[in-house]
């Protein structure tokens, strides 16, 4: 089975990892020249999911994570947006982070 079959998605929507302070011990980049996004927040969560199930192939897991996000709803992604952003207002020196394109 697939790990996008396997996954909870309750661990998913909504997420998981929500707590800004958690968000910035885990994440590996440098917050001096990027925001946090509420992609990049999603992506924490999947991946956190993929560890719990102990999946480890990186290929899958990006597959699973841009259908996911591709498929969630508007509402869904907000959740996202807004724990970044409360996760950028914890940040010093940040760019603006992008906000959802309405289609």
């Amino acid at each position: 089975m697939s790990f996008l079959q396997n996954l909870n998605i309750q661990n998913i929507f909504p997420p998981s990892l929500n707590n800004p302070h958690d968000i910035i011990n885990m994440f590996t980049i440098h917050f001096n020249n990027q925001s946090v996004t509420g992609y990049g927040v999603f992506k924490m969560n999947v991946r956190r999911e993929a560890e719990r199930l102990g999946v480890e192939d990186h290929i899958e897991i990006t597959i699973a994570e841009s259908k996911l996000w591709n498929r969630a709803t508007v509402a869904n992604k907000t959740q996202y947006q807004n724990v970044a952003l409360a996760t950028n207002a914890l940040l010093p020196n940040r760019f603006p982070i992008r906000t959802l394109r309405r289609r």
